[in-house]
């Protein structure tokens, strides 16, 4: 029976952590485009959008270091982790929402 829960324990870690390198994979895309979309811009907003393209590259680090966490983790330790995830996970996306918002104008 232990083993058998061992390997379900396992498994949700796998498929847990599959689905957050997704999530921040799409992450390093919107980054990306967010990049190309300040290299673009007009002088006048650079300095503005630079701001909301750094806080993104920030919220996209904290992302990736709790993934890198979760990975690392033995055991049940992950399942306690990846509160610390989601959480940056949804900064990610918030953050990513508001670039593409203002982004888009360009």
């Amino acid at each position: 029976a232990e083993a058998r829960v061992a390997a379900f324990a396992a498994d949700a870690k796998h498929e847990f952590v599959a689905g957050a390198r997704a999530s921040v994979e799409e992450g390093e895309r919107e980054l990306a485009w967010a990049k190309e979309k300040l290299a673009q811009a007009d002088e006048a907003v650079v300095a503005e959008w630079q701001e909301l393209v750094d806080g993104l590259e920030e919220k996209h680090r904290a992302a990736a270091a709790e993934l890198e966490k979760i990975e690392r983790a033995e055991g049940e330790a992950w399942t306690e982790m990846r509160h610390g995830f989601v959480a940056a996970y949804h900064d990610l996306r918030d953050a990513s929402k508001r670039a593409a918002d203002r982004l888009d104008t360009i």
